[in-house]
């Protein structure tokens, strides 16, 4: 839709909706009003609502903005509210919402039209399927011809499962794909760990002869630890804010909601736990390696010791287990690899070299019959 300020003009993104529209989602204009039915009858004056964003960049976030005209696809709208800053996923992209003025149809339908609704608090969704059943089986004989067989019909779904989609799989194996690295990266880390106190046992041991405790030893390497897992969160941090502003841009086509996905509150609780858990899985074992054995045996020794078949022996379990992990990811990320390098390769059925679409959209106002939109097309060739 074209937004007209008397010097420019911009292509703005707006949704047509039903008067309740906004008030079946439990939203209300921050200022202004909403929509009302007199608003949705067929001659009503024309009015809209902006959304939050578009209030703020396009109308200076000015609060006597409503009740003022403004121009639309070259006709006359009144504003009548401003929708808050908190939106939500059917409502986010747009700029501006315009209310749907129904009129008698000539001819059947209208078709193409995505109903919302909210059942009341105790209500049966089979009941209101077996209803939407029932109206559809008195129009079928209205609209036979239309179908192409009798089993077309209306069904209820979730407003989540129709926003989100089927994406549960998906995510749940990139959630366990990346449950997977981290336990590598705490394998790896542990087999570090228990090299470097073996190295230490000596300096342990001295710990312990001038009376530390165990628990103060193991309390101590724990920290060490923890100090190296807040490091690693910190720096994970930095490349998931990277990788967040490429999911914004470019993960939308995979995921639903993206522009949602932020770093919260939640969100940082969540890693202050990864950190924890982390330190305790990677630095609990080596810990324990080093403050268990014989003080005498550490201190007569008189250099650093590597460490007895034991050590040897959980050390080439913890690398056994970062193959066995490593190698599913390993052959999961080659096929995926393989099918898009397939992907690639189909042939579209036509070449694609240098050819260009576009989209012309005339104003409603000054085209509103066909009369006129066949009388503009002529005018439009295209270049040799």
């Amino acid at each position: 839709m074209s937004y007209d300020t008397g010097s420019t003009a911009e292509l703005l993104r707006a949704r047509v909706v039903s008067w309740g529209f906004f008030r079946v989602l439990g939203i209300a204009p921050m200022i202004g009003r909403d929509f009302s039915e007199q608003d949705g009858q067929r001659g009503s004056p024309q009015v809209a609502i902006a959304g939050h964003t578009f209030w703020q960049q396009r109308l200076g976030s000015r609060a006597d903005v409503v009740g003022k005209p403004i121009r639309l696809d070259g006709a006359e709208y009144t504003l009548i509210g401003v929708m808050p800053p908190a939106e939500g996923p059917l409502e986010r992209r747009f700029d501006l919402f315009l209310i749907q003025q129904f009129t008698p149809p000539t001819r059947k339908g209208p078709f193409f039209y995505s109903v919302i609704a909210r059942l009341p608090g105790g209500a049966d969704r089979s009941l209101a399927t077996s209803e939407l059943q029932a109206m559809n089986k008195a129009l079928f004989p209205i609209w036979k011809s239309s179908y192409q067989d009798d089993k077309s019909t209306w069904n209820l779904e979730d407003l989540k499962t129709n926003l989100v989609g089927n994406v549960g799989t998906l995510a749940g194996l990139a959630l366990a794909a990346v449950g997977l690295v981290w336990l590598i990266a705490c394998a790896n880390a542990s087999n570090l760990l228990i090299a470097r106190v073996t190295s230490r046992r000596q300096e342990l041991a001295v710990r312990a002869a001038l009376g530390a405790s165990r628990g103060r030893v193991l309390r101590y390497l724990l920290a060490e630890s923890a100090v190296l897992a807040t490091g690693a969160v910190g720096l994970g941090v930095a490349v998931a804010a990277t990788g967040m502003q490429l999911l914004h841009t470019q993960g939308a086509t995979y995921f639903p909601r993206t522009q949602e996905i932020r770093f919260d509150a939640p969100m940082m609780w969540l890693m202050a736990g990864l950190a924890l858990s982390s330190a305790l899985i990677f630095g609990l074992v080596p810990a324990m390696h080093a403050t268990g054995g014989s003080v005498d045996a550490a201190l007569r020794s008189g250099r650093t010791v590597a460490g007895g078949a034991g050590v040897h022996r959980l050390r080439r379990s913890l690398v056994a287990a970062q193959f066995a992990i490593a190698t599913p990811l390993l052959i999961v990320a080659a096929l995926l690899l393989t099918s898009l390098e397939q992907l690639r390769q189909v042939d579209l059925g036509f070449d694609t070299t240098r050819v260009l679409t576009g989209a012309i959209r005339l104003p409603g106002a000054q085209y509103s019959n066909n009369d006129r939109v066949q009388a503009f097309w002529p005018g439009v060739a295209a270049p040799d």
